[in-house]
């Protein structure tokens, strides 16, 4: 990453509230499942037909935002929502400038066309890609060395929505604090 760019980020990983005791005592770790496996093995299958060199495998990652904004612009949670589920989400502070390994920023929202085409047999028109198998390319092809960066900024001008890919997990010990959507909202009122 490039050295100004890490030294003054923190990054973001939203989760449910119910998960943040064990994230504090285990860390940030990718979550295994037959949902996230299917999606997994056919962006690594449709990388290898297009010739792509897919740097990552997905199913052992997690996944960051590089700004606050941009964590609390895509929850489900209406700003609104005064209910339980209001209170649910939590965000999670992550130091970058402690990260080691290989980071990558890919588009999610190609990546997201492709979670939507499990359900929808056309694209809808806030979708960017035409297909499944397309937004999966498209997808793998976005995956880009974050140190490549030498700014946020540079980043939010790449991506529709900037994910940082981070492989293997992250431990406990980069975790800065953990915040409530409900009490980040509330502050922008």
């Amino acid at each position: 990453m490039a050295s100004s760019l890490r030294a003054e980020s923190l990054f973001y990983h939203t989760t449910h509230v119910k998960h943040i005791p064990a994230i504090l005592r285990e860390g940030i770790q990718p979550i295994m499942g037959n949902s996230r496996q299917s999606i997994a093995q056919d962006l690594t299958a449709i990388a290898e037909r297009h010739c792509i060199e897919l740097p990552i495998n997905r199913q052992k990652c997690v996944f960051l935002y590089q700004s606050l904004p941009l964590a609390t612009e895509f929850l489900w949670v209406p700003p609104n929502d005064q209910s339980a589920l209001g209170s649910r989400e939590g965000i999670v502070v992550v130091d970058a400038s402690q990260l080691g390994g290989k980071l990558y920023v890919g588009d999610f929202s190609l990546f997201s066309d492709a979670i939507d085409f499990q359900y929808l047999d056309e694209p809808d028109e806030t979708m960017l890609s035409e297909s499944y198998d397309g937004a999966l390319r498209r997808y793998a092809k976005s995956l880009t060395p974050l140190k490549s960066f030498e700014s946020t900024n540079e980043i939010h001008a790449a991506f529709d929505i900037p994910e940082v890919v981070v492989e293997d997990g992250i431990g406990p010990d980069l975790i800065v604090e953990c915040v409530f959507l409900k009490t980040v909202r509330s502050g922008q009122n």
